[in-house]
C-alpha cells in the first residue's frame, strides 16, 4: 500500500486527498472513510471505505481496503 498510495491518491478528489492521506498516515484506515474517487470513465463516485492494516502479518504485508460505492 505505501508504494501504491501515490497512484491511488491521484484518483481521490482533490478536496478529499489531504483528509484521506492524513487518515492513512495516522492509522485511521481502520475507521470508515467517505470520499470521492474517480471512476475509470472519468466520473466521480462516492465511496465508503474501511481499511485493515495487515502490514505486520508476514503472509499478507498489506493494507486491505474494502470499499462500496454509495453514489446516489
Amino acid at each position: 500500500f505505501p508504494g501504491t498510495f501515490p497512484a491511488f491518491q491521484e484518483r481521490i478528489h482533490p478536496e478529499d486527498r489531504e483528509r484521506i492521506l492524513w487518515a492513512y498516515q495516522n492509522g485511521g484506515m481502520s475507521q470508515r472513510l467517505e470520499y470521492r474517487f474517480q471512476h475509470r470513465d472519468g466520473s466521480w463516485r462516492y465511496l465508503d471505505s474501511i481499511g485493515t492494516d495487515l502490514l505486520e502479518d508476514p503472509r499478507i504485508r498489506a493494507v486491505v481496503v474494502n470499499s462500496r460505492d454509495i453514489t446516489e
